[in-house]
């Protein structure tokens, strides 16, 4: 029924999602003291409304970033509804799928790839919720492809003024982009390092990404509070001994991971 209305599209859906925000607040709030709002609010809008992978199986660039657009106003009015209910001893953030972004080449046109890839993947929502605005190289150049999001005085004043107690990071792999006019709009494609270690759903292993990505995210965007919400591996279960996998794979890259966090 929601999706009938226009789904992630339609401006409503950001209230809408408020009043349940502010519902499950209200009735789980006494057990519950960590909140977010939303999981990969990158996935929601690209892959369900651009890829057409995910629900509502959409094919449509500005489709995908006006739901991107309207996903962050409904974490900032959740956040605001969180803030009037005066929870003090509740924390409540939201969750973003981010990557490390390398250029495939020391070319410009590979950097330059890069730092798209970046502005899409990973500045696109990370500015927002911490800077109140969207970046502008990229607000440009979905401008010039006619799919910038639709924008109402206020938006950018109600994520700053709603800030986030912490950010939840969802990390598995590097993205590594040469540019390559086959890309679209956003002008690059994804390389893939045979010489290095992947999963079964073909993710490089990485775990100095990790390390990186956190000195990231502390130098831009003021050191905030972090969990690492999601990390791990698919690995073929294929060695069986006495009874027990010999999960040798995802154990090492587990403990890559924890390494790459501590330091």
């Amino acid at each position: 029924a929601l999706q009938d209305a226009g789904g992630w599209t339609n401006r409503d859906t950001a209230s809408w999602f408020a009043e349940y925000a502010t519902c499950m607040f209200t009735h789980l709030g006494d057990r519950l003291k960590i909140w977010m709002t939303l999981n990969e609010p990158w996935v929601s809008a690209f892959v369900g409304h651009f890829q057409g992978r995910h629900a509502p199986g959409i094919r449509d660039f500005a489709a995908a970033v006006q739901a991107g657009h309207v996903l962050l106003h409904a974490h900032a009015l959740a956040v605001g509804a969180f803030r009037e209910l005066g929870a003090r001893d509740a924390r409540v953030g939201i969750t973003l799928d981010l990557h490390t972004v390398h250029p495939w080449s020391d070319g410009q046109s590979d950097a330059e790839a890069a730092r798209r890839c970046d502005g899409h993947c990973n500045r696109w929502f990370l500015d927002p919720v911490f800077k109140g605005a969207y970046p502008r190289d990229m607000l440009d150049l979905y401008a010039r492809h006619h799919a910038a999001p639709r924008v109402n005085e206020g938006d950018a004043e109600a994520l700053v003024s709603h800030p986030v107690d912490f950010l939840g990071v969802n990390y598995y792999f590097p993205n590594r982009v040469y540019a390559s006019d086959a890309g679209g709009l956003l002008g690059y494609e994804f390389g893939h390092l045979e010489d290095r270690p992947h999963t079964e759903m073909g993710w490089e292993v990485h775990p100095d990404s990790l390390y990186e990505l956190l000195l990231r995210l502390k130098a831009d965007y003021g050191d905030p509070a972090i969990y690492i919400t999601e990390n791990g591996a698919a690995f073929k279960d294929q060695r069986v001994e006495k009874g027990q996998v010999q999960d040798d794979d995802r154990i090492e890259y587990l403990a890559g991971h924890l390494r790459a966090a501590r330091r």
